[in-house]
């Protein structure tokens, strides 16, 4: 919950970006953000969780979780507004900005994976609305608390 606050507070402030959701990537691009009552405006930012891994110790059961976060960023081409190239463009370096801040900041870069590179793929949504841009999986490890002595149960 910590990571996916900190990535809506950016997705607020960046000048560029329009719309935050976050829900199953089976989803993207409904028209209704989490109240259930706003639609989702372009260009916006989507965030799934991929997937989790445990870090299993030889000692204490598991020592820590990796989280890996899908981020996609979407925009919709417009004849009048804007061209592939440019669609395409924009949600790049918007993606590039939430990777930067991920990186960098310091609530988030104490669990980003050290050393990892992301790797940038391009996406297109032609089944709800047409839109495209770019989606990536970024990895956070995160401490796991208990050990296999102290497990809340």
């Amino acid at each position: 919950n910590n990571i996916t606050d900190k990535l809506e507070e950016l997705a607020e402030a960046h000048n560029m970006v329009n719309g935050f959701a976050v829900g199953d990537i089976a989803n993207i691009g409904d028209d209704k953000q989490k109240d259930d009552s706003s639609k989702l405006e372009y260009p916006y930012v989507w965030v799934d969780y991929d997937s989790i891994t445990q870090g299993i110790g030889q000692t204490r059961g598991t020592q820590f979780l990796i989280y890996t976060l899908r981020l996609v960023v979407l925009d919709k081409y417009t004849p009048s507004s804007k061209n592939t190239m440019e669609v395409m463009s924009d949600t790049a370096g918007i993606l590039n900005d939430f990777i930067q801040y991920i990186s960098t900041h310091s609530d988030l870069k104490e669990f980003r994976l050290s050393g990892s590179d992301v790797q940038i793929l391009p996406v297109r949504d032609n089944e709800k609305d047409g839109a495209e841009g770019w989606t990536a999986l970024i990895p956070f490890k995160i401490p796991y608390q208990f050990c296999a002595t102290n497990l809340p149960m």
